[in-house]
């Protein structure tokens, strides 16, 4: 497999995990739904490769630090119940 079709298949497997989940991120963040959010998050990691291997470091970088900012974010709001 080419570094194209690798990253082709990150970025659609990424996006459709990513947005599927993201639908009721409010709901999802609300109730600490940790299944939905580790989805959400296995698609952003998956856009951020996908992103890599096509040498959008930029926009990798920007998906990379939303994985890494909404993962801290979310251990930090779970230990204040």
């Amino acid at each position: 497999m080419t570094a194209d079709a690798v990253s082709n298949a990150l970025l659609v497997a990424g996006y459709g995990l990513a947005v599927g989940a993201a639908v009721k991120f409010v709901p999802m963040w609300r109730q600490k739904r940790v299944g939905r959010f580790l989805v959400f998050e296995a698609g952003t990691a998956a856009v951020a490769a996908g992103l890599f291997l096509r040498g959008r470091n930029k926009e990798a970088g920007l998906n990379a630090a939303a994985f890494a900012g909404l993962a801290l974010a979310w251990v930090l709001t779970s230990r204040r119940r």
